[in-house]
């Protein structure tokens, strides 16, 4: 098999949530990252602790771009829905959608799927 190793390009890639989260007063989201990851701590440390998440609380566009990992929506999108919605130029909202993603992704707090569609169907073909 003759498999492309580059990755895809990010703003094709798609994010999906993968910590809880709590919708505050005026739809503002609060994202719950657990303190500890390993199986250790989180079994017989964070039982101990009062506050066993670590809570980011989003703003507006923050929060708007959270809804949307939703495992079916590529950054590309997100940052197209970001700028109708909120205006500014296309290339300033994928920056900033893009930057804010990479965020989520350094607190694990998003996970991404590969792009679908014959590009990435395309890749597993001989």
């Amino acid at each position: 098999m003759n498999r492309s190793t580059a990755d895809p390009p990010f703003p094709s890639l798609v994010p999906v949530r993968a910590h809880r989260w709590d919708e505050g007063d005026g739809g503002l989201v609060t994202v719950l990252v657990p303190k500890f990851s390993g199986r250790f701590t989180r079994r017989w440390l964070m039982p101990l602790l009062a506050r066993p998440d670590v809570r980011l609380r989003l703003d507006e566009v923050g929060s708007f771009v959270w809804r949307k990992c939703d495992g079916r929506t590529t950054v590309a999108d997100l940052a197209e829905r970001v700028q109708r919605r909120f205006g500014g130029e296309p290339g300033e909202a994928l920056a900033r959608v893009s930057s804010f993603v990479r965020q989520l992704a350094r607190t694990t707090s998003v996970t991404f799927l590969a792009p679908a569609g014959p590009a990435a169907a395309g890749a597993d073909s001989p």
